[in-house]
């Protein structure tokens, strides 16, 4: 399963695609080696873009029910 932060980008006429991360604030393109180890398989639950982003989720929860 991929991370559900990863995005893809390209054109029709390109052949050219640009992988980013939603996960962190800002642009970010994650590297070879992270899009491996992270992004593509099951290691991205141990992302730390991934769990920054569902620790803030859970924290806004939280905040937001009390």
């Amino acid at each position: 399963m991929r991370c559900r932060y990863l995005r893809n980008y390209s054109l029709d006429t390109s052949q050219w695609v640009v992988i980013s991360c939603a996960a962190r604030k800002g642009l970010y393109i994650p590297s070879a080696y992270e899009l491996h180890g992270y992004c593509i398989g099951k290691g991205h639950r141990l992302c730390p873009y991934y769990l920054r982003k569902i620790f803030n989720r859970r924290q806004n929860k939280k905040e937001a029910a009390a």
